[in-house]
């Protein structure tokens, strides 16, 4: 019996800046908005607008999908987080 081929998962429309990537690192930790402004030194609607790319690139509707979609993808792995 032939085995299957795992297909790459398609997600990423787009790659991620490395602005979003923290942002999400961030998110993937349980920091909120507010305070992973504070960490990244920008505003909270910076951060909102970057989480809703991240969101619209990965194809989710929530940041925690967002964050299984990046370890799914290998956008996150053990030696980035």
């Amino acid at each position: 019996m032939k085995q299957k081929k795992k297909k790459p998962a398609k997600i990423a429309k787009l790659p991620l800046t490395s602005r979003e990537f923290s942002a999400l690192k961030h998110a993937a930790m349980e920091f909120t908005k507010e305070q992973i402004a504070a960490k990244v030194s920008m505003s909270s609607h910076t951060v909102d607008w970057d989480l809703r790319m991240i969101r619209q690139k990965l194809g989710v509707q929530s940041i925690t999908g967002a964050v299984h979609q990046a370890w799914k993808a290998g956008i996150f792995t053990k030696e980035n987080c």
